[in-house]
């Protein structure tokens, strides 16, 4: 892809990566290095000058194991959908590299590497062609990659279906003779088919009431168990996170503001943005207490500022209430703090 003249990218820092693979004992199998996208905004009718720009993802950077799951959470628009589209090779970076075993892989992958990441979108039913039965949409991605004859192709879907816990019974339905629950199973079984290493779920749970979000949630830990996935999980519902994830990336205004274990990032996070994200959820127990909810959590002022002219120094800082001087003036790197890494010139204090 061609850079506008006019979208120069800095010198990006060594990047870090709090208990990469610790759970596991094995190394990356998928690794995002100083990831960027941005996207052109379209000139008004007769006005000059250099197209302005989307700063949609600045700079991330992580890795993910086999075996492990990795959360990326935030708000809305901060940039987390298009990181799952860069890793799935359906968005092209405007810089920065997806990479596995070493090799990076293009947006325009081969066959191979299109099986080795798979995309779960967020909604399940637009992911069918309602005029088709589950079966030819289950068979449809093992004829496009030349995977099996059609009595391999059977019995691969068949069993697929099984490990999602639905029967042979639902492949001669409809999609829309399928409830939601079963719905966001047989798109889990349609990325299974052709055997990826890793899957890349984009609010897999978002449409779904309480009982159904746990037999997904369960199902996804299960299939992490048996199949050593790794799985990426791109959503704005802590709860979910915080019973999927290993570990846990907290996105705003396109960055990673912290980065490390699930238990530390989700429970009692130090950046003042992923504090105050937590302690804006919903409590069931208003007695409750605890790092998210101190009487001291900083309370966020304004508005997200706009991604087509991102505040210099850190992005967060018009909104906290700790910033000083230095926040309006120099990016601050992801940098260890106890057990994660946040970007933040005052989290240690």
């Amino acid at each position: 892809m061609t850079r506008p003249a006019d979208a120069a990218v800095p010198a990006p820092a060594a990047p870090l990566d709090a208990d990469a693979g610790e759970a596991t004992g094995q190394a990356p199998i998928l690794t995002a290095r100083h990831l960027r996208r941005y996207f052109p905004v379209p000139r008004t009718l007769g006005k000059r000058g250099p197209a302005a720009q989307v700063h949609a993802v600045e700079d991330v950077s992580f890795d993910v194991a086999p075996g492990e799951i990795l959360a990326i959470v935030g708000e809305s628009g901060c940039g987390k959908s298009t990181v799952a589209r860069m890793l799935a090779g359906l968005s092209e970076p405007t810089a920065g590299t997806v990479e596995s075993d070493g090799r990076t892989l293009a947006a325009h992958r081969s066959a191979a590497d299109q099986r080795l990441v798979q995309l779960v979108t967020q909604n399940p039913r637009a992911a069918f062609n309602r005029r088709r039965s589950i079966r030819h949409a289950l068979h449809q991605p093992l004829r496009v990659h030349g995977l099996a004859d059609k009595d391999e192709r059977e019995r691969r879907a068949l069993e697929t279906v099984q490990r999602v816990g639905l029967s042979a019974e639902h492949l001669d339905r409809m999609p829309r003779d399928l409830s939601g629950g079963e719905l966001a199973r047989m798109v889990l079984a349609r990325a299974l088919l052709v055997e990826p290493r890793v899957l890349v779920l984009d609010e897999p749970t978002a449409s779904l009431d309480a009982s159904v979000k746990a037999t997904v949630v369960n199902l996804l830990l299960r299939l992490r168990d048996e199949l050593g996935l790794a799985i990426v999980v791109i959503t704005h519902e802590i709860d979910i996170a915080r019973r999927l994830a290993d570990r846990a990336a907290v996105m705003y205004l396109g960055r990673i503001a912290e980065l490390g274990p699930a238990s530390e990032v989700l429970h009692g996070p130090v950046h003042p943005y992923a504090r105050m994200l937590l302690a804006s959820i919903p409590e069931p127990d208003p007695a409750r207490t605890g790092p998210a909810r101190a009487a001291d959590t900083p309370t966020a002022v304004g508005e997200v500022p706009s991604a087509v002219a991102p505040p210099p120094g850190c992005a967060y800082h018009p909104r906290c209430p700790l910033a000083t001087a230095v926040c309006t003036a120099e990016v601050p790197e992801l940098r260890r703090i106890g057990a994660v890494d946040a970007a933040c010139h005052h989290a240690d204090a």
